[in-house]
């Protein structure tokens, strides 16, 4: 079998099967937000245009104007469209923009491998990667700048180099730019290696630039949409970084991100991706996706802030990183690692990111007059202090309480972090309304498990 042509064989495209279906799966499963960005600066943003969230509770880079208006800009097209056939849910538009995001990054994956492939001994591993690597279908489904800015970039370098059409090249390129300006070093390593290849590449620079100008207009235009003024969220961005507005949080030592990798990542992979990009970079020094993905990190690991979500826009590269390791001593651990990947494929995809949507939906459903709910000393509905409004459809007064002492003789409703109440509640008749996990698991609880993972319940409870 001639290696490269493992993606239109049976296997092949079973395996892409796989790839497909892992990606709905995590759509529609991967809920919630992997960090408060993703909710906060595109949800509740999307929301304070729809009337769902107030301008006040925004986080304080909305007076700012510091977050690409394009993004959403995109997620308010997604809302038009379902306003007009009078569905507009907020469940249904945070899928929609989950599966647009999970499939651009799938297009993205596909793409990558088929510009790539004659470039390697090979590429079966490549592939192999790019349909059963766990992370990939869970980072795709991420609405986010990291993530989707990877995507658009990525098919930007395919269409160059396959097709070379450049100013739809251009076009992407500069989105991605407009998305996550610290993709820079990515953009600029890669146009500095397609022009080192061939010199009279440099007047295609001015198509490129025009493209850019087109997609600075329309981010300008999405901003005044957005922000009810006309903007530049980019150099607003940049304004605060010499401001020293990002100090504030924290900084982490420039080998930082190898720790954050360790710790973090599923083991072994966090250990396996390092190696692979430092092999790599050894053995293909020449490669444009070293020149994109070295640059990137350099400029990352120097930065002092620094969280597992900012490198997002390499995992994309990752099957192609992998193929480093395709060495005569590495078959066997290949096959291993290949088969771990689909054993956490078949859990990770399952997993919600965040507890809170499955909440806030049975909330809605069961309480449409509103309800005031009595949290064991955290409120579910805020992250990092600042209110979640954009699923919330029903008036909910959250009380904090701590014990039974704290509520008058009557039947309320009780919201805790744990499959377990407190031994104070015993006596209280609580019964489950909901719970993120089904109860049949307390079966189960092993070496009390359930008394240190977090399940979110809901309990009707009556004092005497």
């Amino acid at each position: 079998m001639a290696m490269e042509d493992i993606r239109t064989t049976r296997i092949g495209a079973g395996f892409l099967a796989v790839a497909v279906l892992a990606h709905l799966l995590a759509s529609v499963f991967s809920t919630g937000f992997y960090h408060p960005d993703e909710h906060f600066h595109i949800l509740e943003f999307l929301g304070a245009r729809l009337s769902w969230s107030h301008e006040a509770d925004l986080p304080w880079e909305w007076p700012l104007r510091l977050r690409p208006a394009l993004l959403v800009a995109w997620a308010g097209l997604i809302a038009q469209g379902l306003k007009l056939v009078n569905v507009l849910d907020p469940f249904l538009i945070a899928w929609l923009l989950r599966l647009s995001a999970a499939m651009l990054g799938l297009a993205a994956s596909v793409s990558l491998y088929r510009c790539v492939e004659r470039d390697f001994p090979d590429s079966r591993l490549i592939w192999l990667w790019t349909c059963l690597l766990w992370v990939l279908p869970i980072v795709h489904a991420r609405f986010i700048v990291d993530n989707l800015a990877s995507s658009l970039f990525v098919l930007g370098v395919v269409r160059l180099l396959m097709t070379d059409r450049v100013a739809l090249s251009g076009l992407l390129m500069a989105t991605a730019l407009v998305l996550r300006p610290h993709l820079l070093p990515m953009v600029a390593g890669f146009l500095g290696w397609w022009l080192v290849q061939d010199l009279t590449r440099w007047r295609k620079i001015v198509p490129i630039g025009l493209s850019g100008l087109v997609v600075l207009t329309a981010e300008v235009s999405a901003g005044k949409w957005l922000y009810g003024e006309w903007t530049f969220s980019a150099w607003n961005y940049l304004q605060a970084l010499l401001n020293g507005r990002m100090d504030d949080f924290g900084s982490v030592p420039w080998w930082g991100y190898f720790q954050i990798m360790v710790d973090d990542v599923l083991v072994p992979f966090g250990a396996l991706f390092i190696a692979a990009v430092v092999v790599f970079v050894i053995r293909y020094p020449k490669h444009w996706v070293t020149w994109s993905v070295l640059p990137f990190l350099l400029l990352h690991v120097f930065i002092s802030m620094k969280h597992l979500r900012f490198l997002f826009p390499v995992v994309t590269f990752l099957p192609v990183l992998l193929v480093s390791l395709d060495h005569a001593r590495m078959v066997l651990a290949n096959r291993v690692l290949i088969g771990v990947s689909v054993l956490a494929l078949l859990f990770v995809v399952f997993m919600p990111m965040d507890r809170s949507p499955g909440l806030f939906r049975f909330v809605n459903e069961r309480f449409p007059e509103g309800v005031t709910l009595h949290a064991l000393g955290w409120n579910p509905y805020e992250r990092v202090g600042l209110p979640m409004n954009f699923y919330n459809k029903v008036a909910v007064n959250v009380r904090i309480v701590s014990s039974p002492e704290d509520f008058q003789p009557g039947e309320y409703y009780l919201f805790h972090r744990r499959y377990h109440l407190p031994e104070s509640f015993q006596d209280q008749g609580c019964d489950v309304l909901y719970s993120s996990l089904p109860s049949w698991v307390g079966r189960f609880d092993f070496n009390d498990w359930l008394s240190r993972t977090e399940i979110w319940r809901v309990f009707r409870c009556r004092k005497a």
